[in-house]
């Protein structure tokens, strides 16, 4: 039946989901290096903080799941994930929402474990109860019942609340401190009696925009890195390149830097390494699902979607799932080059539309020479992909033009 098999790429290449749990199995391994935060904090006798500058599209969600599975089936070191687009407004974020929710999301994760020490329960019941009275003093109608069960519910509707959000913060900041200390002493009466470590993993936080992150991390990361466990904090990449990193990483044991995959060095000559790399990501979700690649793409249309995508993961998906879709249009049985082509124009569109004439200076002084500008907009072309981060084998930094955008700089 025509439109079956594309039917099967459209559901399996989905650029948005990330993976996790039982679709880990389409996991590669790209050599992100990971691995040696879990011997960091093995060997470190204070909890770690780490930040991870995390590059969009770069697959760090499911980097970190990844990590978060192997540390779970070694069961040394106890791991809270904290997702906080599902959590939080991204848009809207400051440093009490965030606190507030980790903190929360760590007591009910190490209660699940260990039954609850009666006397911190008790504190952290009398907390709760006294910023309840607090937020109804100014919102009688507010309706979230008593206690910590009252909390719980308070953190939903500030996500989508704005004056809820803001009655919260105001009520909760002068009293953050004294949440922070109950927390610690859940996470070092927990660490007793699992007789582990616990880990935090903070993650989407590099989908904030840059400024936002900064105002956070320059302005609050004495506070948030006051919980007394190991954490790990995501950040836009964009951010390393602000005249305030170097003050921020102070407040931090050291940072995770995983690079987009390099098809090509700077000198243009192709990394068949991580070419294949690419490829395996494509082959790995077909053949769970017992499909052959070739039936479903072309060999032509798949080296079009790896070069187009720049090594950007979420990018290749996206064309790949996005190009089904063409072919479908065009009643095929596979993906052809010619499908590749259409959304290719697609996304390139995208970009034009938001692209001035000063950035295609920019993007042209890139191309030529592949070192970053002074200017402060190569930052915001570097968070929204216009621009790409590579290392070469010696480790140093090298910067291209996405390869969608490349043909309208000539």
């Amino acid at each position: 039946m025509s439109g079956e098999n594309l039917s099967e790429v459209y559901a399996i290449f989905n650029p948005r989901e990330p993976l996790r749990g039982d679709k880990l199995k389409y996991y590669v391994d790209r050599g992100s290096g990971l691995e040696r935060v879990v011997w960091e904090i093995q060997s470190s006798k204070e909890p770690l903080k780490i930040i991870f500058p995390a590059i969009r599209g770069n697959g760090n969600t499911t980097e970190l799941n990844k990590l978060a599975e192997n540390i779970k089936r070694a069961d040394e070191i106890f791991v809270v994930m904290f997702v906080a687009k599902d959590k939080l407004d991204l848009v809207s974020i400051n440093y009490v929402d965030l606190l507030l929710s980790v903190g929360i999301e760590i007591h009910n994760a190490v209660s699940e474990q260990v039954e609850p020490d009666p006397e911190l329960e008790k504190a952290l019941g009398n907390w709760s109860e006294k910023v309840v009275e607090s937020i109804k003093g100014e919102k009688e109608e507010l309706e979230v019942g008593v206690g910590f069960t009252a909390i719980l519910k308070l953190l939903g509707k500030m996500k989508t609340e704005t004056t809820t959000r803001e009655i919260v913060r105001r009520v909760v900041e002068p009293r953050l401190s004294d949440l922070i200390e109950l927390v610690n002493g859940v996470v070092a009466y927990a660490e007793e009696k699992l007789g582990k470590k616990i880990l935090v993993i903070i993650d989407d936080l590099d989908k904030m925009a840059p400024k936002q992150a900064e105002e956070l991390f320059y302005g609050y990361s004495t506070v948030l890195t006051g919980l007394d466990c190991n954490l790990i904090y995501t950040m836009p990449r964009a951010l390393m390149f602000s005249d305030k990193y170097q003050w921020i990483i102070r407040f931090y044991d050291n940072d995770i830097k995983i690079p987009n995959i390099a098809l090509f060095d700077r000198d243009a000559n192709r990394n068949n390494a991580n070419w294949k790399t690419m490829r395996e990501i494509a082959e790995k979700r077909t053949k769970e699902q017992g499909l052959p690649l070739q039936t479903l793409i072309s060999d032509e249309a798949l080296e079009l979607a790896i070069e187009m995508s720049g090594g950007v993961i979420h990018d290749f998906i996206r064309i790949i799932r996005e190009s089904a879709v063409k072919g479908y249009e065009n009643s095929r049985d596979r993906i052809e080059k010619e499908d590749v082509d259409a959304y290719v124009v697609d996304l390139r569109n995208d970009y034009l539309r938001i692209l001035t004439g000063k950035d295609f200076d920019i993007l042209r002084a890139v191309t030529d020479k592949h070192e970053k500008t002074d200017e402060d907009r190569f930052r915001e072309l570097l968070f929204n992909l216009a621009i790409l981060e590579y290392l070469d084998p010696e480790g140093e930094l090298w910067y291209n033009v996405h390869p969608v955008i490349k043909g309208v700089l000539d």
